[in-house]
């Protein structure tokens, strides 16, 4: 199914910056650190290069349960049991850097179209983004614009959202998403949980220019 109401809101239009004068190309694996902060939310971890970017939705931060983005700090009980519980997170916090205004995660620089980035696709020189764990962190790409993302599985940019997750201000351009089972730009994965407080939610997102194709449910974020 599409995510409503909370799950997803205020997605909106941008425009392509005339003039981009910070790029970052990915190199199709993750940094060793971040640029700044400690993690806080008065201090976040500052991503200031794509590499960065995928560190910080890949790197495991609680091996018991095998998540990037925070620490399990609780539990309570699994939405729709009485018995069964899950894990609570305490979040990590990320901030893209006001230095960065866009991320190629393949590059199709001078070819940010539909029919550039199936080109990409079709040919043999692709980097496929799959950071494959769940994320329970909270994320703000501060308006960078991602260009060039190709999922191969449809996962899209993140590969699960749990606990209280949060991913915003982030603009899609020119991606490429498809899967056998749900594909998405942003996530196809929810965590399930009957707590306010643990909510995830996805806020501030455009998506431009992007294939989105399955044999299942597609959008901005799918749920299995």
């Amino acid at each position: 199914m599409f995510i409503t109401d909370n799950k997803a809101n205020n997605i909106v239009s941008a425009e392509t910056p005339s003039t981009i004068a910070d790029i970052s190309y990915w190199s199709g694996s993750a940094a060793s650190g971040f640029a700044g902060g400690t993690g806080l939310q008065d201090d976040p971890y500052i991503i200031e290069t794509a590499d960065q970017l995928y560190l910080a939705l890949s790197l495991i931060t609680d091996s018991t349960n095998n998540v990037a983005g925070g620490k399990q700090t609780g539990q309570i009980l699994k939405e729709g049991s009485t018995t069964e519980y899950v894990p609570v997170y305490t979040p990590y916090y990320y901030k893209v850097s006001n230095s960065v205004t866009a991320m190629y995660l393949n590059n199709i620089k001078g070819n940010e179209t539909l029919e550039g980035i199936k080109a990409l696709v079709a040919g043999s020189s692709k980097k496929n983004w799959q950071p494959k764990k769940s994320f329970v962190g909270s994320i703000d790409g501060n308006g960078v614009f991602i260009y060039g993302m190709y999922s191969s599985t449809g996962d899209g940019f993140i590969y699960k959202l749990d606990g209280s997750a949060e991913v915003k201000n982030f603009n899609f351009d020119s991606c490429y998403s498809k899967g056998s089972g749900n594909s998405a730009i942003v996530t196809t994965r929810l965590g399930s949980y009957s707590n306010d407080s643990t909510t995830e939610t996805i806020s501030n997102i455009s998506v431009r220019k992007c294939y989105i194709a399955t044999t299942r449910s597609v959008g901005i974020g799918a749920n299995n």
